[in-house]
């Protein structure tokens, strides 16, 4: 507004170097890096910057309406007013990459508007500029701020449907002097894939069904659990076996099972995992259970015959776990079962090692 003087930074734009500025036209007084306004009407100026070896040079007009004295709207990014008013209807403010989860609550953004001229500022409503799937909702009421005071804004944007999205929210005041305010926003919602798991590789009784639950250890951080789909591929040639629980039984001793899961959610997105299945001989037995110790390894608790021996076998590896038994040396030693029917064997492993263990009876 006329008699008022505008300064800007000795550094900014493009290359960091000081700018330089002309007046083109309009009443306006240049001053280093001030700008005067000398009266009322329209002011056009250039900015310059000179390049160097990492900028190139730059270049670029403003205009400005110097008017009589007044409310003046300033809206600065951020939970208080020390950051740099926005320019109105400026940069677009990218919201990134979110999903359904992470919206589901509003992601919030908040603004402080300023009041930086000299009679106060009527601000009417706070609106979106055209209806789009991207909205907002936000706790602004009417309000008249007095020359120099502040309102913190905030807003909550809203998002469903997948892709990327703009809204452009604008800010009204019933004084003819002072026209709408734009902050331009944009979002992409992207779908996050399911995570798909069968569980661990396990060790299975010859010829007793087990039940193997792909739900149990899937899940969809987006949607409903119940809406995913589960198929299985049993044989290599497909997941062509439909449903979440399957029910796996290996008739010969030492048959192993190769089971692959495809989780599917309702938009498309899926996940795969997969386990193997061994199965072990009469008189051989697997852990009913698994206990961390203090000192974090591995304690194994199996089912025997009370008062028998057992000798407990460990391996990394299936084939490794299928071909040493009795011909290790030296040979671990055994474990009398105890009188509930129950017997634990010490492991020097971590819990969450990839490792397969049994036991067999011995004389």
């Amino acid at each position: 507004m006329a008699g008022s003087t505008l300064v800007l930074p000795e550094s900014a734009l493009n290359s960091k170097l000081p700018p330089e500025i002309t007046r083109v036209s309009g009443p306006a007084q240049i001053t280093g890096q001030s700008i005067t306004f000398t009266g009322q009407g329209p002011v056009e100026v250039i900015f310059k910057q000179t390049g160097n070896a990492t900028w190139g040079a730059f270049e670029q007009r403003a205009f400005f309406v110097s008017g009589p004295a007044g409310p003046e709207l300033a809206v600065h990014e951020g939970p208080t007013a020390g950051h740099p008013a926005r320019r109105d209807g400026g940069e677009v403010i990218n919201l990134g990459k979110s999903t359904r989860a992470e919206l589901a609550a509003g992601l919030v953004r908040r603004f402080v508007i300023e009041n930086t001229g000299t009679d106060p500022l009527h601000l009417s409503s706070v609106t979106a500029e055209s209806a789009g799937l991207l909205t907002f909702s936000t706790s602004f009421i009417p309000v008249s701020l007095a020359p120099g005071a502040t309102l913190p804004l905030e807003l909550s944007l809203h998002a469903t449907e997948y892709g990327t999205h703009t809204l452009t929210v604008v800010l009204s005041s019933n004084d003819a002097d002072e026209p709408s305010y734009r902050i331009p926003f944009r979002l992409e919602l992207a779908n996050t894939p399911p995570l798909a798991s069968t569980g661990p590789d396990r060790q299975i009784r010859a010829g007793s069904p087990v039940r193997l639950d792909g739900s149990f250890f899937s899940r969809d951080p987006e949607q409903d659990g119940a809406t995913l789909n589960y198929a299985w591929d049993f044989t290599g040639s497909g997941y062509t076996v439909q449903g979440a629980v399957q029910l796996i039984t290996l008739a010969p001793p030492g048959q192993r099972l190769q089971a692959r899961l495809r989780v599917t959610d309702s938009d498309g997105a899926t996940a795969y995992s997969e386990c193997l299945f061994s199965a072990v001989a009469p008189g051989m037995e697997i852990p009913t259970a698994f206990k961390s110790r203090d000192d974090g390894f591995l304690e194994l608790v199996f089912h025997g015959i009370p008062g028998r021996k057992y000798r407990a076998y460990l391996s990394d590896n299936l084939v490794s776990w299928e071909a040493v038994d009795g011909h290790r040396s030296p040979q671990p030693p055994p474990a009398i079962c105890g009188e509930d029917g129950f017997f634990a064997v010490q492991t020097g492993n971590r819990f969450g090692g990839r490792s397969f263990y049994r036991a067999q009876q011995v004389e």
